[in-house]
């Protein structure tokens, strides 16, 4: 987490805007929803995108991390993108064991594939959620 910003709580992460479920584009450092301009890593779900998204650690993603995100969205699939060259590192086996027990499904790529594949996912009618670090 970065030092002097408080961790968003599950409500926050509800309550974001309503943006259409289509990524218009991504590149480093921001993505395009239903044409609006977003920077900062950020988990796009079924009903918009989330305020920015921090996590308790820069470049790790964590099992607290994806516990979250469950608990704000009623999603099946979580897909994370673990930035542009791949450097969030991401607890792979823990978090996969831990969300096939609650019957979702977890997928971990670079972020352009992982908004490709949530764009894919959504349009199937899948409840699915994205989180993507954006940058490095």
């Amino acid at each position: 987490m970065t030092p002097g910003v408080s961790r968003l709580s599950v409500a926050a992460l509800k309550y974001a805007p309503m943006i259409p479920g289509r990524i218009h584009g991504v590149g480093f450092g921001w993505i395009n929803l239903g044409g609006s301009i977003f920077e900062h890593d950020r988990i796009v779900h079924p009903d918009g995108v989330s305020p920015v998204w921090w996590r308790r650690s820069r470049h790790d993603f964590v099992l607290e991390d994806a516990l979250e995100i469950l608990a704000a969205y009623p999603i099946r699939v979580l897909i994370v993108g673990t930035g542009w060259m791949g450097m969030l590192r991401v607890a792979d086996e823990e978090i996969s064991a831990a969300l096939a027990e609650r019957g979702v499904g977890f997928e971990v790529m670079r972020t352009p594939d992982a908004a490709s594949r949530w764009q894919r996912t959504f349009a199937e009618g899948i409840p699915c959620a994205a989180a993507l670090h954006l940058t490095c």
